[in-house]
């Protein structure tokens, strides 16, 4: 399972870094943040800035899932440093979405955010402890 951990979380960022470009849509964004899964209380609105920020955490997570997929052929070093660089973003997101359920601007699609981003933490530490 653990050797799985490259192919199936690159992948998973390459698609949702396609679905987060296209959150540019504000009405897709409204539908997928509010509508459907509930992660926002309240409409959702871009705001001033909001596009830019997309496109770029798009890119970032697009970035990711490359390295992802092309780091099992890289020496451990290298691997290691794209392990321990996801684990951050999932560790950041992890205290988010618990920080979020204590603010009412956020719904009840919460709890699943926490419950991947814990399940993704955990198999990226399990990679690590394994040695990458």
């Amino acid at each position: 399972m653990l050797e799985l951990f490259y192919p199936v979380v690159g992948a998973w960022n390459l698609v949702g870094s396609l679905l987060i470009i296209a959150c540019v849509h504000e009405p897709l964004a409204n539908k997928i943040f509010h509508q459907w899964t509930y992660i926002f209380a309240h409409p959702y609105e871009h705001g001033k800035y909001g596009h830019i920020f997309i496109l770029w955490v798009g890119g970032l997570n697009a970035c990711l899932g490359a390295f992802m997929i092309l780091a099992p052929g890289w020496d451990p070093a290298a691997r290691a440093a794209v392990v321990i660089s996801a684990n951050i973003g999932y560790a950041t997101f992890l205290v988010l979405g618990i920080l979020g359920l204590r603010s009412p601007n956020y719904g009840p699609g919460i709890p699943i955010t926490i419950a991947l981003w814990a399940l993704l933490l955990a198999w990226g530490l399990a990679v690590l402890w394994q040695g990458v």
